[in-house]
């Protein structure tokens, strides 16, 4: 991501020595999208955007075009609540870098209603 210009980092907290990482090019800005202000101090070539999804579309395509963004640094949140973001940077030709979600064992038990899980856990734990 060298030859990349703006950075857009939309991965939640990233812990400090990371994004410091991510600054080290001179030439290059970044903008970090979290809910919450990171508990460090930014390097001076980061701007940071607090918000909170989701986000539509052309609101995405409008802030990526403001901040003339070039790369995108993001995990994969499941669902839907990345899609705005990955339709605007398609749209605008912008590669994308996903963090991809961890492989986790399977459940022990899943439900598809909220009724069944909490019948479940009541009989489990004798609550009812």
């Amino acid at each position: 991501m060298d030859n990349k210009r703006s950075l857009f980092i939309s991965s939640g907290q990233i812990q400090e020595q990371h994004l410091v990482s991510l600054t080290n090019n001179v030439d290059q800005t970044q903008v970090l999208r979290t809910a919450i202000a990171p508990a460090y101090e930014l390097p001076e070539s980061v701007t940071w955007i607090q918000a909170i999804g989701p986000f539509d579309v052309a609101a995405e395509v409008t802030l990526l075009k403001k901040y003339s963004i070039d790369a995108i640094v993001s995990k994969m949140s499941g669902g839907t609540a990345t899609e705005a973001k990955l339709t605007a940077a398609r749209t605008l030709g912008i590669p994308v870098y996903l963090l991809a979600r961890p492989r986790l064992d399977t459940a022990d038990k899943e439900f598809s209603e909220l009724q069944h899980c909490l019948a479940f856990v009541l009989d489990q734990f004798r609550c009812n």
